[in-house]
């Protein structure tokens, strides 16, 4: 081969990688594999995990290229935590499934919870759609107005399985307030939990504020529930006469360890992808999502329904949950503790 041919040759081969780079670019720009988008929960169907997925599986389409057909999967277990595992392992790479898992996933890592094989900063957040305020639901019916109260008298509290919310805000005030919250774990979701409530089954749980004011708001407008502590820094503007847990603490330690906790509502009905995901396919899922978020026929609907938007944008996300790793260490040891205490139920 001459010089001429193998100049030729050269240059052949380099545009062919970098028409291979630009083609992969492209496609990662463009249309999802098979034009099919898969939006994952790790609960049952009719949380309000559920209900905003659906909702985003209805708005989400026309703001992607092709207009991917997009469906809902329920894979409950263990509180989120087996979607969790499942989307850092096994879930594809490029795109075509993302998923919403419990908001506190990020603080089970950052502890070591048992089980946990993700590390929650590697995966690709694609964005919030609204922030997550726990509250505590108690039945009207017990003798329990409030946390004082709570510390004297014990009462069967409904959860799913460990790292969830309605596990963990229990095991919070348990451990840190000294309440006498006795779990029975095991129920498959919110609707299952609240069921257990009016049967009385339970004489308390733990849901999002989301969930009162919406499908459950009239056993609160009724007075069949009552709320005693919501896990947020701040009182929410909905419910401005039930004190935050951050409010409730009786010196500066437990204070530091439950504003931690209180943090994670930050997080709330969040979106990921798997770690690996191309670049260009990451942004462009945050780009639709955030447009789908100024979306006024969703924001319409989403009045209509009662359901609360409070969109993050994926960066700002992924900056929050990357900066959670600049907690102190003795905090850190304070929320181990808790952590410890909802894994053994």
């Amino acid at each position: 081969m001459t010089l001429k041919h193998t100049t030729i040759a050269v240059c052949a081969i380099a545009a062919s990688a970098a028409g291979t780079t630009f083609a992969s670019q492209a496609q990662a720009q463009g249309a999802l594999p098979g034009n099919k988008l898969t939006i994952q929960v790790g609960y049952a169907p009719g949380g309000g995990n559920d209900i905003y997925a659906r909702l985003l599986a209805q708005y989400l389409p026309a703001h992607l290229a092709g207009k991917p057909t997009t469906v809902v999967e329920n894979v409950p277990g263990a509180g989120s935590l087996t979607l969790a595992n499942n989307m850092y392992v096994t879930a594809p790479r490029d795109g075509s499934v993302i998923a919403t898992v419990a908001q506190s996933m990020p603080l089970n890592q950052l502890v070591g919870s048992p089980g946990i094989r993700f590390e929650a900063a590697k995966f690709n957040w694609i964005g919030r759609i609204s922030s997550s305020v726990q509250a505590m639901v108690f039945s009207s019916a017990l003798p329990v107005r409030s946390i004082e109260d709570l510390r004297k008298t014990e009462v069967v509290a409904a959860a799913s399985g460990p790292a969830s919310g309605a596990s963990l805000f229990p095991t919070l005030l348990n451990t840190v307030l000294g309440t006498k919250l006795k779990m029975v774990r095991g129920y498959t979701g919110v609707p299952a939990m609240m069921l257990a409530i009016e049967r009385g089954e339970a004489g308390a749980t733990s849901v999002t504020l989301t969930s009162l004011t919406g499908q459950y708001a009239p056993l609160l407008k009724e007075g069949k529930i009552v709320l005693l502590a919501q896990n947020a820094v701040n009182r929410h503007p909905d419910i401005p006469n039930v004190p935050t847990t951050v409010e409730l603490a009786r010196n500066d330690e437990e204070r530091d360890t439950l504003k931690l906790f209180a943090s994670v509502g930050d997080i709330g009905r969040a979106y990921l992808a798997p770690p690996g995901v191309p670049a260009a396919r990451v942004a462009q899922l945050r780009k639709a999502f955030m447009d789908t978020m100024k979306d006024p026929a969703l924001i319409a609907y989403a009045q209509k329904n009662k359901l609360e938007l409070d969109p993050l944008s994926g960066e700002n996300l992924q900056k929050l949950i990357v900066d959670m790793n600049t907690v102190p260490a003795s905090t850190i040891e304070k929320a181990k503790a808790v952590i410890a205490a909802d894994s053994k139920g």
